[in-house]
């Protein structure tokens, strides 16, 4: 891809922070139909980054818990841990 955007390659663009300042000077200039371009491209390359954030599991960064120790041993281990000197 060509490395300035305009209207006629708006809809392959893919740096934001150039669509942002094409569609500024075109709302600036009154070129309704290339702000209304750069705005549903800034949708479409939004939209797929939170589905790439999507796809990652929150859960694959949580260790495992052992529940099996009793929650006296949890608090003495939260107690050490933070250095907690009075509850």
């Amino acid at each position: 891809m060509s490395q300035f955007i305009t209207k006629e390659n708006v809809h392959e663009a893919t740096d934001v922070s150039r669509i942002r300042r094409l569609m500024a000077n075109a709302e600036r200039l009154g070129e309704v139909e290339l702000v209304k371009q750069c705005s549903d491209r800034l949708k479409i390359l939004t939209a797929s980054k939170k589905i790439k954030k999507a796809e990652h599991d929150p859960l694959d960064v949580i260790p495992d818990i052992d529940f099996s120790i009793g929650p006296v041993s949890i608090l003495f281990m939260a107690i050490n841990r933070f250095k907690i000197t009075t509850l």
